[in-house]
């Protein structure tokens, strides 16, 4: 049976070379979490055509009915999958180019973000 801890997204490393792995993964996984549109994050509500093409919920509610990507139409039903794969996965807090530093699981940073310093 597996480690409890390594399936809610706390891995126990055995060495440097493990932990060096997962945050490549994590940054492999970060750039698949991209609208196509606007290149932002993808963070919850997360959208999709019905091909399977991810928009953020601003990109997916502005453009027309019909996906950016393929032409598609939109499909009506959020994407829970990738918004659970967003909650578990490491994200820098917006506010870096202001001098932020923070990088924290999805499902953290939106608290982090809302009293983050930087943002004034």
């Amino acid at each position: 049976m597996s480690d409890p801890s390594s399936l809610r997204g706390f891995p126990c490393y055995s060495s440097e070379k493990q932990y060096s792995s997962q945050i490549m993964l994590n940054l492999e996984i970060q750039y698949m979490m991209r609208c196509p549109r606007c290149t932002a994050f993808l963070k919850p509500p997360i959208y999709s055509c019905t091909k399977g093409h991810n928009y953020c919920n601003i990109c997916f509610e502005n453009n027309s009915t019909n996906c950016y990507h393929c032409s598609s139409k939109k499909a009506p039903f959020r994407c829970t999958l990738m918004e659970r794969i967003y909650s578990e996965l490491r994200f820098p807090c917006k506010y870096y180019s202001k001098g932020c530093s923070r990088v924290l699981r999805g499902v953290l940073l939106p608290l982090h973000e809302y009293e983050c310093s930087y943002k004034n």
